[in-house]
């Protein structure tokens, strides 16, 4: 089937994995560098047409609750100038997940959305869980309770098979019957 393409979506971000790639110390000098360089990348293409401005999405909350203890005021306001434009955007996990996280661990996992909405501004909807092959049912809940409308998974082909065939979209009912929406 040929289908007429109008438009290509794509999800600029940093991915963290901590202590496999590189020690901690050095993978937080490298996310406080990523937040650095999409600043610069969304500053240098201001001017852009508003369809060519990129945007950029915080993988995890961590990134950038990290990124904030040694940011400069002005760093800090031109973060909260981009997310305003909706050209930064964030995703509600402050990690990648295990599949064996317990309810507590997952709770604490979305903390950081309050953190983030209130004092720079975001609005956070969306999820991602990147590279990790599953999450407990229960997330679900605690997703929807924090205010989250979309799960992202992008699961590591290589460790762990598809959870459906890809690309796809499907709604993930929860224990309580509620659902969330799940590409």
């Amino acid at each position: 089937i040929f289908m007429d393409i109008k438009e290509i979506l794509l999800l600029h971000h940093s991915h963290l994995d901590v202590g496999y790639t590189h020690t901690q110390k050095i993978v937080w000098e490298l996310q406080r560098g990523y937040v650095d360089l999409a600043l610069k990348l969304l500053d240098d293409t201001k001017d852009y047409p508003e369809y060519a401005r990129p945007k950029w999405t915080v993988e995890v909350t961590a990134e950038i609750t990290n990124w904030l203890k040694t940011a400069s005021p002005n760093d800090i306001e031109k973060l909260k100038s981009y997310i305003k434009e909706n050209r930064v955007g964030f995703s509600g996990l402050r990690y990648n997940t295990t599949p064996l996280a317990n309810a507590e661990g997952l709770a604490r996992q979305l903390y950081d959305i309050k953190f983030v909405n209130e004092e720079l501004g975001g609005n956070i909807k969306t999820v991602n869980q990147h590279d990790v092959n599953g999450i407990p049912w229960s997330a679900v809940d605690l997703m929807l309770d924090a205010g989250i409308e979309l799960f992202i998974m992008a699961v590591n082909q290589h460790l762990g098979g598809n959870v459906a065939k890809r690309p796809s979209v499907f709604r993930w009912e929860a224990p309580s019957g509620r659902e969330i929406l799940v590409m």
